[in-house]
């Protein structure tokens, strides 16, 4: 469980997730938008398909934007991705399949 924040106001990304019950289950990463290089899509069919959506870094990191679990349809990362790219006013960065 967790969220992704997108805020231009403060300048400033946030993603919060929530692990494994426990003292310190709860992880909190924050960027600056300038610290944003782009959006990647990475896809992998096959037996474990899977379809994520990267923050890419100006540092090459790249911080998973989308849950794990059951993947989303193509239609609906190319959108998401799309959108969060233009509002960053980012490229999405090739798709790798």
């Amino acid at each position: 469980a967790g969220y992704n924040e997108f805020n231009k106001k403060n300048n400033l990304i946030t993603i919060f997730r929530q692990g494994f019950p426990g003292k310190n289950r709860d992880i909190i990463l924050k960027y600056s938008i300038q610290d944003i290089k782009s959006i990647r899509v990475s896809i992998n069919e096959g037996i474990n398909p899977k379809r994520e959506i990267y923050l890419e870094l100006k540092d090459s990191r790249l911080i998973p934007l989308t849950r794990v679990g059951e993947p989303l349809s193509l239609s609906a990362i190319e959108v998401q991705a799309i959108s969060i790219a233009e509002f960053l006013g980012v490229i999405v960065n090739g798709i790798e399949i």
